[in-house]
């Protein structure tokens, strides 16, 4: 019986840098914090630069105004603001303007 010859060798893929693809802070950044407006309860209203105005959904110290925002949508429909240094923060759409 002839001996099977060991299958070829499959070339490593080639390296891809993480830091390339990786977005800069400022390409990440959806907005900045320009007022913070407490709310009943222990709440707050955050106006970003844009206009956008959300309140948060759990109480808890506001961020500083200047913040920059990185808005992050789940499948689930939470939105939650990541800001350095922060742990996120759970918001929602205002419904008054």
């Amino acid at each position: 019986m002839p001996a099977s010859s060991p299958p070829a060798p499959v070339p490593a893929p080639e390296p891809t840098h993480a830091a390339a693809t990786r977005p800069t802070d400022e390409a990440s950044r959806n907005g900045q914090i320009v007022a913070v407006r407490p709310l009943r309860h222990g709440y707050f209203a955050l106006e970003l630069d844009n206009g956008a105005v959300y309140e948060t959904t759990v109480v808890g110290t506001p961020p500083p105004v200047g913040a920059d925002v990185h808005i992050r949508h789940t499948l689930f429909g939470t939105t939650f603001f990541d800001i350095k240094g922060w742990s996120p923060i759970t918001v929602r759409p205002s419904r008054q303007r």
